[in-house]
């Protein structure tokens, strides 16, 4: 397995710049939304074990909603030989860098 240190990382907003990155979304079912991205799959974490095959050999951007869960995910697929990189923050960490942009000050 990958140790944390050696693990590929994007931060979010970095990633909506690539429009054409897949970006697997590990959330639940019953998570309410979609993750904003132009390319999404959603495979929950507890599922991604027996979807494997669904995962084209391509690099695969890898978001929960906090950031928590995911690097898990990575050094697991990272193991079985896949290119994955972790969303660092998740999709909060988006909400937060958006919210920061728009910010003004006085």
């Amino acid at each position: 397995m990958t140790g944390p240190a050696a693990m590929k990382r994007i931060a979010p907003t970095r990633l909506r710049s690539l429009p054409s990155a897949l970006v697997v979304d590990i959330r639940e079912h019953g998570v309410a939304g979609s993750a904003p991205f132009a390319n999404v799959l959603r495979v929950p974490m507890s599922e991604v074990s027996d979807r494997l095959v669904e995962l084209p050999v391509e690099t695969l951007y890898i978001v929960c909603e906090t950031g928590l869960k995911s690097p898990r995910v990575v050094s697991y697929l990272v193991g079985l030989g896949f290119d994955a990189v972790d969303v660092e923050g998740g999709l909060a960490a988006l909400d937060g860098e958006d919210a920061a942009a728009g910010a003004t000050t006085a």
